[in-house]
This record gives structure tokens, sequence and C-alpha cells, in this order.
């Protein structure tokens, strides 16, 4: 929705009013709007003019969509040209093989990708959302779809703000922006204006649309809405970033490329000999198109499908979902992992570490089982922290227990009660009677408890400045009478706050006062209007006892720091990037085990004014981001992408999402945000930062059975062209037809690759795994020639020796050929399994499913010689039994011939 005003200045791709830097009169007057709202008559002309306030939505992965992105595949592109050649040339048992072998390619595809599409759908929730809302001057509960610009509107705890809206009144409001901002520390909000260049995070006259309000309540305009808010924008982001084509795709084009240029180079040879050996044109056309179909492996792209749909079920049973069939395999190519610390390293909620009082350091990790009477002090402390608390723990009807309230209270609400400390029965002994709730003006919260029948005593806690002012003495259980908080001890608690705060920790300082019973009121209204509402009274704010720090944090994820060590041990480069600040990311950089020093860590306000050219230079350097935007993230990925970089980004906010659709793989938290979801390639359901390193283990597992896959196919299909080859120079007729070539290729070679693809054992995680990740690299090749023109030979003279030149042996010369070239494809595959190991030393028992196919692969070779339906389109004739020893003898020679090869080559 456009505004009313809008300066020059640029915001993602269109101009952004900075509402923070006005006043609310000055904002009233750019909305054409009062504080009493709209009537119902303007915001339907508006609602006419600037639409709906929903988010600008990506094109759906329909089942259309889905069906056409397996057209994408080059090799299922050359598959249709050699089908569509053999229809032309009414080959059409050869089209009609090809056909079926493309259709049971694309079906696969669609079943598994369209398996995945509906599985994040089940994912996503689909919610509508209400607002609260000044209509005619009344308050109406309206869809938030409904809300325009100039709306005045009301939030209260729990709700999720439905547009971007300047304050107008505020009580105590607390608002969650992490989905946004990235930051996990709850935002308190006020009224005061702010300079045109405050950031995002720091706009605490603004709620933002998505955002939670934690605690406290307002009243405010709307300013923006839809694809004008800040979520908008980032919605906006998604639409202009291009996907990168994945390795694999550019490795499987380059291969298709090679073969199609390897088949017009093929048919000029065969033009050129049969020419200079006087063959007729027709036949050397048809031969040409026999050569054209056996230099294309009908079934690779069958295989590589289903070596793909079977690293997403992998992948699934780990806990994550691969959304795009191609990403399974790319997650194996993974080389930086750029994280978004808030719900991916950390728990992306707050956690109580550490207490120190007077006499007692207490970690929370390692002491969490000391007894309350070892711990009188921190128990008192947290004592206070619970009952000068908002947060509730509510129970559900089914027992579901929820804790209601901003991020740090409910850590001290949750440390207490791991002390055995239970709100609702202090509060018996201690009703509360008055409070000074927190404000980020004063930084502190006051509440007033009945104690006994003579006192009533107030607890505090806040920033540490302002506990330590209205404290003259400190609290320890050991003596009767409270110490004076005298230079020295002041200076020693300074020194356990600096210490706290280089550690990261957001610190809390608590302390108490007992007071007559006649004190029933702490604090007294001052300026409705103001920032500051409540004051506590000069009469009771000294004179406190201060008890102790409390030092909390958003813990480090379990397993985070031993994940990173294994990206590390597998090549992968692990980086964070963050909204929090310096300090704060790089504490959990270095809990997270990265070696950090001062040229590791960028922050938002240095990258922004960084060229792309110096990020680039740089960008190897850097461990951390701190403080960074939406379009930063974006920026970070580019730079490591124009280092030739595959890149993996993961997070769960809104602010993450065109990162994530930017990234080579995009790896979003199972709780995350549903634009988060949409945008990326990978979803972890269980949140688990480990298994993105499985995920990997399995995306090298897919790509190293496709490797073997290439190799098993193209050796038969280079035997098959020089077989063809020979024949032409020997001026014999061609060993084995286009369509036994075929048989040869869907049916005996998939079978077995097929099976091929539940190896298992090679996705080791270690750097050498990322040293070749080519799909045909030098040795394959030669490999693959040397294997095949010796094959080739073999299978000629075994042919020659059953044709002997004589027309009446021909059918049963090509039968002999048939089988030898079939059961040497379905054998060849247990020498590809592992080429740095013999055969004889392979564990055959432990892919059950190969020997299955093997089995199966036979079987079906023998119901094409012996079956009268088979042998009419195959042109076969029955074999004896010393038929087939010759073809079995001929085989264990080829099998051998590999081995040698193998070791030759693989030796090392």
């Amino acid at each position: 929705m456009t505004n009313f005003l809008r300066p020059q200045k640029q915001s993602f791709f269109h101009p952004i009013t900075k509402w923070w830097a006005f006043s609310l009169a000055d904002t009233f007057k750019r909305l054409d709007a009062t504080e009493n709202g709209l009537t119902r008559e303007e915001a339907h002309e508006r609602q006419k003019k600037y639409g709906f306030n929903v988010l600008p939505t990506q094109r759906k992965n329909g089942p259309l969509i889905i069906l056409k992105r397996q057209f994408n595949s080059p090799v299922i592109i050359v598959l249709l040209v050699a089908g569509v050649i053999s229809f032309v040339m009414a080959d059409f048992v050869d089209a009609g093989v090809i056909f079926l072998g493309v259709t049971v390619n694309l079906l696969v595809g669609f079943w598994q990708e369209n398996k995945a599409e509906k599985a994040l759908m089940a994912l996503q929730k689909v919610t509508v959302t209400f607002a609260k809302a000044l209509r005619n001057g009344r308050e109406e509960l309206m869809r938030s779809e409904e809300l325009v610009s100039g709306d005045i509107i009301f939030v209260s705890p729990g709700d999720k703000i439905p547009a971007d809206a300047r304050l107008v009144k505020t009580e105590a409001l607390k608002i969650n922006e992490a989905v946004l901002t990235g930051e996990s520390e709850e935002r308190k909000k006020n009224l005061k204006i702010l300079s045109p260049e405050t950031i995002l995070a720091e706009r605490d006259n603004m709620i933002f649309k998505g955002t939670i309000v934690l605690s406290g309540s307002a009243l405010a305009v709307v300013v923006e809405t839809a694809a004008e808010t800040e979520v908008g924008r980032i919605a906006l982001l998604l639409k202009n970033v291009v996907e990168e084509p994945t390795p694999l795709q550019k490795k499987l084009g380059q291969l298709a490329r090679f073969l199609t240029k390897l088949i017009l180079i093929i048919v000029f040879i065969i033009f050129v000999i049969g020419l200079v050996f006087g063959r007729d044109f027709r036949e050397i056309f048809t031969t040409s198109v026999a050569l054209s179909v056996a230099a294309i492996p009908e079934g690779l792209a069958v295989v590589v499908t289903v070596i793909l749909a079977l690293g997403m079920q992998r992948i699934l049973k780990h806990q994550a979902l691969v959304r795009n069939l191609l990403g399974a395999e790319i997650l194996g190519s993974t080389e930086v992992i750029c994280v978004d610390k808030t719900g991916t390293i950390t728990e992306g909620k707050m956690q109580v570490v550490k207490i120190i009082t007077e006499n007692n350091h207490f970690d929370w990790h390692e002491n969490k089982e000391l007894a309350m009477t070892e711990a009188e002090e921190q128990a008192f402390l947290l004592r206070i922290g619970v009952l000068c608390n908002d947060a509730k723990i509510l129970v559900d009807a089914d027992g579901t227990i929820q804790i209601v309230g901003e991020a740090t209270e409910q850590a001290l609400l949750l440390a207490g009660e791991n002390f055995g400390l239970d709100k609702k029965e202090l509060e018996k002994l201690y009703p509360r009677i008055d409070t000074i709730p927190f404000d980020s003006n004063y930084k502190f919260m006051m509440t007033l408890h009945r104690f006994s029948a003579e006192e009533n005593i107030i607890y505090l806690k806040g920033a540490l400045e302002k506990v330590l002012f209205f404290s003259n003495y400190i609290y320890s259980h050991h003596i009767k009478h409270h110490l004076e908080l005298n230079a020295y001890r002041r200076g020693k608690i300074m020194e356990a706050y600096e210490k706290l705060s280089r550690e990261g920790l957001r610190v809390l300082a608590v302390g108490y006062k007992k007071v007559n019973k006649e004190i029933t009121g702490i604090a007294r209204s001052v300026d409705p209007s103001a920032a500051n509402v409540y004051q506590p009274m000069a009469e009771i704010y000294t004179n406190f006892i201060f008890v102790g720090l409390i030092g909390i944090k958003d813990p480090l994820r379990s397993h985070v720091k031993e994940t990173i060590q294994l990206a590390e041990k597998a090549g992968i480069k692990t980086v964070i990037i963050t909204g929090d600040n310096r300090y704060t990311a790089e504490t959990i950089g270095k809990e997270a085990g990265l070696e950090i020093s001062d040229g590791h860590i960028l922050e938002g306000d240095e990258l922004e004014n960084m060229t792309e050219t110096d990020l680039k230079a740089k960008v190897k350097d850097i461990k951390i981001y701190s403080r960074t935007t939406p379009e930063q993230k974006l920026k970070i990925v580019k730079a490591w992408q124009d280092n030739n970089a595959v890149v993996a980004m993961t997070g769960d906010g809104i602010n993450d999402a065109p990162a994530l659709k930017q990234a080579n793989i995009g790896i979003a938290l199972g709780g995350a945000t549903d634009v988060a979801k949409e945008a990326s390639d990978l979803i972890l359901l269980n949140n688990n930062f480990a298994t993105i390193i499985e995920a990997v283990n399995q995306g090298r597992i897919i790509f190293a059975n496709i490797k073997k896959t290439v190799l098993y196919f193209l050796s038969d299909v280079f035997t098959e062209i020089t077989l063809v080859i020979l024949s032409l120079i020997f001026k014999w007729p061609l060993p084995v037809l286009a369509s036994q070539i075929i048989w040869v290729n869907l049916i005996d070679d998939t079978l077995p690759a097929l099976a091929l693809t539940q190896d298992n054992e090679d996705g080791a995680l270690d750097k050498n795994s990322m040293a070749n990740r080519e799909i045909l690299d030098k040795e394959n090749k030669i490999l693959i020639m040397v294997i095949s023109f010796l094959t080739a030979l073999i299978m000629l003279f075994i042919f020659w020796i059953f044709y002997q030149n004589k027309a009446e042996n021909l059918a049963l010369a090509r039968s002999v050929a048939f089988v030898f070239l079939g059961l040497d494809s379905l054998l060849y595959v247990f020498c590809v399994r592992n080429l740095k190991k013999p055969v004889w030393q392979t564990d055959f028992q432990k892919n059950k499913f190969l020997l299955a196919g093997v089995a199966i692969g036979i079987g079906l070779q023998m119901l094409a010689i012996y079956h009268s339906f088979f042998q009419e389109i195959f042109n076969t004739v029955s074999l004896n039994w010393w038929q087939w020893l010759v073809i079995i003898f001929a085989n264990i020679i080829v099998i051998g011939v590999v081995e040698a090869v193998k070791w030759v080559f693989y030796k090392k």
C-alpha cells in the first residue's frame, strides 16, 4: 500500500517514510487521520485505492509447475530428441522404450517433489488473524487484512501485530521482534521521537507487522500495510532473488552437452566410414540413429531421479524435509553454512545461567543439583526474581504448560521453578499490593508485598546502576545484620558485573527493603502522556539491601559445538549472522567453538559501507556478522557465491527469507515463519542443528552414488558405441540391434543401477570427500575408454565365433552378443561399487537389493531370449548350455580386465 507522502531515499526496492522521526501531530497530518480513527467510508475508500493488508505471495509450486520442473533435466531433453528421431525413422519399438523411460523418470520425480510440497503445506498453519481498531469512533474486531493507513489499533499481550504502526499511547509495552530483527531480546516501547537514522531494531516508538506483544498494552496508528510494511519489503526481496542452478544441474548439463556433441561426432564418423566403404545411404543413416540411441544412457535419468528421491527419504528419517529433488544432492556440495544465531545456534529463549551473591558464585550448569539448604542466598535472590515479575505460568485443559510474559521474566520464573519456588504459592505467602512496572527509561521494577502482620516488603530488580543507587547494604545469610555496601564491596560488584557482561550475558541486579505495614503504595502517576508514567515515592527508594546479580542468556543449543566441529572436519565453514550486538555474537561464537579475533567480526554499519568488490575480497575472513539487516544477509550470501562457493543459509525469522532464497540451499527451522519455510529448500523438523551435517552426509552419499551410476552407465554406452564402430570398420553386420541396446540400457543396466542407489557407505564426512566433485573425472574417463574398448573387442570375438560370416548364423550370433552384453552389464555393477577395492573384497550381503536386482535382470534377459513374444521383438533365438558357458567364461575374462584396470588407476 502506498502512503500519502514519501521521501526519495530508497530502502529495499522502493522509498520509505521515516515515521519514527515525526511527532505524533505530524504523523496524523501526513496520514490525514486523527486519534479517533477513520470512518467506515474513509477506510473503504483507502482499501479501494491501496488494496488489502496482505503480503505479496510467491507462486505456489502446484502440480503443473512441479511436473514442468521435471523437464529441466538436460538428459531428459536428449532422450526426448532420440525418441523423436526413432519415431520419425519408424523404429516404433525403440521410440516406445525411450518414451517409457522418460515417463518413469517424470513420474518418480513428480511424485517425490509433490509429496514434499504437500508436507510443507501441512507444516504451515493456515490462520486468520484479527485486529481491534477504531471505526466510526467505536472499537471493532475485524480481519487484519481490512486495516488501512490511518486506522487506530489496540494491542495487548499475546497479539500478533497486524500492520506497521506508530505508537500513540503505551502502557509498559514489550514486544518480541525476533522474527523481524533476529534479536532475542524483547523491546520496551515508548513514545520518544527518534533520529531519522535509527536502525530497525531500535525504533522503539514503532510496532511492526508479524511481531508479538509480550506484555503491556498500547494504542497505535497504522502507518504502513501490506507490501509497504517491513515484512512486506522482505517479501518483495524474495521476488527479486534469481535462483542459481544447482551444481548437479550444471554437471548433468555438462554431461548432456558432452553426449550431444559425441552423438554429432559419431554421426559424422559413421557417414565418413559409410561413404569410404561404399555403404548404402539408408543403412548409414539407420546405423547413425542406432549409435545415437546407444550413446544415450536411457536409464540414467531414471536412476538419478531415484537416487535423489531415496536421498530425500533418508534425510527425512533424520527429521529434515527436502522440498526440492535437486536440493538433496546440493547439500553434499555445501562449502559454507551461514547460520542465523537466534533459534539456530541458540535456543531462542532466555535462561538464567549465573547467580552471584556476597558469598556464592552459582553457575547453573555446574551446580544445577545444588540443594536449597546449600544455596540460601541464591534461593532468596530467585524468590525476589519470581515475585517481582509479571510473567505467568498457565496450564491448559490438556495439562500443557505455557509461560506468558517477556523473555527475561520467563527465564526468572523457570529458574525459580527449578529451585522449587512456585510463584502461586509464594504470592499466597507474600501477596502483591502495588507495582512499578519495568520501563527502559528508569530501568527497574518494584513490587510491594505483604510480608507479616507488622511489615511489608519491597522487591526490586533492574539495571545494576539503579539497584546500587537505591542500596546501602548487602545481603549475607551468614550474619544476623546486613553488611554495609561500602566502596570496596561496590567495586567487587562492578567487577563481577563486568565479567558477566564480557561473557555476553544480560545482567540484572536485585534487592529488597522491609517497610512499615502502613505503606501500601510505592508509585504515583505523574504524566499519562509521558514515557515514564511511574516514579517511586522519594521516601522509599533509599536503604535497600543489595542481594546479588543474575546472568541471563539465550543459551547455545545442545550439540552445536560438536556439529560445527564436524562441519569443519567435512570442509565446511560456519559463519554466524545475527541482529544481536557484537559482544553477544562473539561470546556465542566462541562457545560454539569458533576461533575469533578482531578481524573475524564485522558489524552491519561497517558492512553497509563496503562495496561488493571489497566484501568479496574480505568475506572469507569473516566468521561473525552482527547487527545485520535482511539486505545485508543477502549481500553476504552473494559475496560467497561470487567466490564460487556453494552456500547454505539457516534461519527461522521473516528477516532470513531473502537470504534463504538466494542461498544455494536455504535451511529453515521447523518452528520458522511460513515466509522462511516457503523460501527454503530444507526444513529441519526437529530444530536440531546437527541434522544439517547428517543431511550433508546424505548429500555426499547421493553424489557418490550418482557418480558410480554415471560410470556404470557410460561404460556400457561406450562399449556399445565401440562395438558398432568396429563392426562397421570390419564390414560386419551390427552385433546388436538398436532395440537390443535400448533393452540393455533400460533393463539390464537400470535394475542393478537402481539397487546401487541403496549403497550407503561413501558419504564420509572429511575434506577428502569434497576433493573431487566432478561427475566424470579424468580417471573415470580413462577407465571408461579402456574398459569399453577391451570389452568390445572380446564381444566382437565372441560374435565372430558364432557368425563366421554366414547369414544363417546372424540371429544366433546376435543373440549370443545380446546376452553377453546384458550379462556384462549385470556383473560389471559389482566392480564399480568400490573402485578402491577388488570385487572379491566387496561385502555382497551389505546391499541385498543389488543381488536381487542382478537376479531379476538375469531372469529378464533369459525371457528376452526364450519367450516367443520377445524373440519376435528383439530378433533373438534360444541358446543351449554350451553357448551359455562361452558367454559366462567371456564375462569372467572381462571382470578380470576391469579389476586389473582398477588396480592400475586406483591402487593409491
